[in-house]
């Protein structure tokens, strides 16, 4: 990774998360690695394939819990997990390899089960990071509505990002009367906005809201203008 131009002393702390290799090569760099450095020596280079019947297993790295997995997903908007996450749907669903048509087709299966009607739905990449990717503000809602009533609702909503205290909106509604009192999950790409979450009002109603605006430069006063009438309810 390559960086340029010039950084004030007055930036705060960030992160950025992107992928540099494709998954195969980083495996097999970080491996071949990590070997070598163990005093250990390899031969030859990587060879892609599926691994035969008779073949053993020699190691095994398990996951973290997919609440975390999750968390990192939505307080922080990492694409790359996202995307993952998807082709693990399609893995343990359909069996290996994984791929994006598996994942969308989990997904899918899964909104069926709970009786969610998408039809303008297109899950694209997992990541949301595709100008293919489809869905509605009514559907957004539906599957917040599920998700908070299903036996994981309290998981869920604590993974997305605390309105002015972490996460991607930290920052953005700090100094909002409705700091702390919503979870939200942002989107953002070129000339799009989205926003979707709970709404935790001090009248005791709680709320799904999600609007989603191709839009630039309003988009954002537009999103807390919609928090701000939901959360007076």
């Amino acid at each position: 990774a390559t960086f340029t131009g010039r950084l004030s002393r007055r930036c705060g702390e960030t992160q950025v998360t992107r992928s540099l290799m494709s998954a195969p090569d980083y495996a097999y760099g970080l491996f071949r690695t990590l070997w070598e450095e163990s005093g250990g020596t390899l031969r030859g280079q990587m060879r892609r394939g599926v691994a035969g019947a008779g073949m053993k297993e020699i190691a095994r790295l398990e996951s973290v819990p997919l609440t975390d997995v999750i968390t990192s997903i939505n307080k922080h908007s990492n694409n790359v997990m996202a995307r993952h996450l998807l082709l693990t749907l399609g893995a343990e669903r359909f069996g290996p390899p994984a791929t994006v048509e598996k994942g969308q087709r989990a997904v899918l299966e899964a909104l069926a089960r709970h009786g969610i009607s998408m039809p303008e739905l297109d899950v694209g990449n997992g990541a949301g990071l595709a100008r293919e990717t489809r869905i509605s503000a009514r559907s957004l809602v539906k599957v917040l509505v599920a998700a908070k009533t299903g036996s994981f609702g309290p998981e869920y909503e604590s993974s997305l990002a605390l309105a002015g205290l972490d996460g991607t909106v930290r920052r953005r509604y700090r100094n909002a009367e409705f700091a702390g009192r919503m979870h939200l999950k942002t989107g953002t790409l070129n000339g799009v906005r989205a926003v979707a979450g709970y709404v935790n009002a001090p009248s005791g109603r709680r709320f799904a809201v999600a609007i989603v605006q191709n839009a630039s430069g309003w988009g954002d006063e537009a999103q807390e203008a919609l928090l701000r009438w939901t959360y007076r309810q």
